[in-house]
């Protein structure tokens, strides 16, 4: 008889963002491991459902219906009656879990339910405090921090904020890094042509600086702060993109009103484009214009093709990648970024020089799988030594 497999069960959302797509990642390797039995858990059925079910046995509490926007109450109590059954019939089938992994600090209800399994609990902490704070119900950050006994962190702003704001442990808590297997070549040729395909429908002058953002325009992602650099950047040979939806309407409302107030022409909004790290290809400087973010993914997207990034002091973990390879602006001041982005563009040697130190940062740090395993068994050993 074979050795016995060590049961763990990861608990994530399957939408198209940032922690599920990494945990993805994770999952592809951790699988083919024959000491380790996967079980995921799915709090919302998404897009990513099917890429899980690759690498486990899935079950899913809360089906389509909860995709529907604005439900009327009969389809809400619908949904209710649905996913207290579905829990009913899937919780049992759970039994033999030693590890949990949940994949962020918002499970912390399901992390109450799934107490009678007397599993270990690991929570993979990608939140920083204004998010803890504002989350609703706060009853689930509250539950995570009760019933969770080991923290995984992508970097040490998130981990400094578990230990300053929540008093966890020093010694309960291990940074394990974002894995981005992508095919990191900066391959010049590609890059010219993107940057031609992008340009020409756009009617954006490919000798300008190309500057871009990416993610849900929101205030957390600073989007407002994106724009009033573009508008203190009028008049100079800067564009400005950001690859991504609006976060709702309101914002959305903002933001069309901002651009036609100020007259902007180099700025440009995409919308949502299919996810792929070519994308950020035609740009020359990634602007990461967050006020709160652990850990961005689009970052080190953005690395992997040689392009680097400039952000503000303060905004997150991020500070710990772009500080050896890029820019950082005190005081969250659209000024010193605007004066930055403006001498970038006459120094492009020092762009092609930071991006360079970007992609070799993303190559050490978040392309190689060793490391990544290696720190998973460190955290799988922590936890199950644990008294």
């Amino acid at each position: 008889m074979g050795a016995k497999k060590l049961n763990i069960l990861f608990i994530t959302e399957a939408s198209l963002t940032g922690a599920p797509v990494l945990l993805a990642e994770v999952l592809k390797l951790v699988s083919q491991r024959q000491d380790i039995a996967i079980s995921i858990l799915i709090t919302r059925d998404d897009k990513l459902a099917t890429v899980f079910r690759q690498y486990g046995k899935v079950y899913i509490l809360k089906g389509s219906l909860y995709q529907i926007n604005d439900p009327s109450l009969p389809v809400k109590a619908i949904r209710a009656a649905r996913t207290f059954f579905k829990k009913i019939v899937v919780y049992p089938k759970l039994a033999g879990t030693r590890i949990i992994i949940s994949n962020t600090a918002t499970n912390g209800n399901i992390l109450r339910e799934l107490v009678f399994l007397r599993a270990k609990v690991v929570c993979y902490v990608h939140e920083l405090e204004k998010l803890l704070r504002n989350w609703k119900p706060q009853s689930a950050i509250k539950n995570t921090f009760r019933y969770t006994h080991f923290y995984m962190v992508p970097s040490r702003t998130v981990k400094d904020n578990l230990i300053t704001n929540h008093a966890v442990p020093e010694q309960r808590i291990k940074i394990f890094d974002t894995y981005l297997p992508l095919e990191a070549n900066p391959d010049a040729i590609k890059k010219q042509l993107a940057r031609k395909a992008f340009c020409e429908p756009h009617n954006i002058n490919p000798a300008h600086l190309l500057v871009v953002g990416m993610g849900s325009a929101e205030e957390r992602k600073g989007i407002d702060l994106f724009i009033e650099v573009a508008r203190l950047s009028k008049g100079r040979n800067i564009s400005f993109t950001w690859i991504g939806g609006f976060a709702n309407k309101e914002v959305e409302t903002m933001v069309n009103e901002k651009i036609r107030s100020y007259d902007l022409a180099n700025i440009l909004f995409t919308g949502p484009l299919p996810r792929s790290y070519t994308n950020l290809l035609p740009f020359d400087l990634f602007f990461l214009s967050s006020r709160e973010d652990p850990y961005p993914l689009v970052v080190l997207e953005a690395a992997a093709v040689a392009i680097p990034a400039v952000c503000f002091a303060g905004s997150g973990g991020i500070v710990d990648f772009v500080k050896d390879s890029g820019w950082i602006i005190d005081d969250f001041s659209v000024e010193r970024m605007a004066e930055k982005i403006a001498y970038l563009d006459v120094h492009r040697q020092e762009l092609a020089g930071a991006g360079g130190k970007a992609h070799n940062n993303f190559i050490n740090l978040h392309n190689n799988r060793q490391r990544l395993m290696h720190q998973f068994d460190e955290i799988l050993n922590a936890v199950t030594t644990l008294k």
